[in-house]
């Protein structure tokens, strides 16, 4: 989860920094995650897990973008994410509820 975040903030910081090129103000970042242990550590990074030590340089990345607020991480639960559409394979109605949120 934490390696996701930081590839998507990597990636959404360049897009971000396209619009604010063309549109001069820059968008506020927003990930949705549904696990409620890597929202409440990166709201606070102090008490992080000891087997993160790995991960640490990169988290810091992500926390420092929640400080800025440039970034936005909020918990959705795992049966209202969205994006499973497309990379789970799901029942008939399902796959349709997911399309026509994203569609919307």
């Amino acid at each position: 989860e934490y390696q996701a975040l930081h590839t998507g903030l990597e990636y959404a910081q360049y897009i971000a920094d396209v619009i604010e090129d063309i549109h001069g103000a820059t968008p506020v970042i927003n990930f949705h995650c549904d696990n409620q242990a890597v929202v409440r550590s990166l709201k606070t990074p102090d008490v992080l897990p000891k087997h993160l030590k790995h991960t640490r340089v990169k988290l810091h990345a992500v926390v420092d973008a929640i400080r800025n607020k440039s970034a936005c991480v909020t918990f959705v639960p795992s049966h209202e994410q969205k994006s499973d559409a497309f990379t789970k394979q799901l029942s008939r109605s399902k796959t349709s509820d997911c399309l026509r949120h994203i569609l919307v």
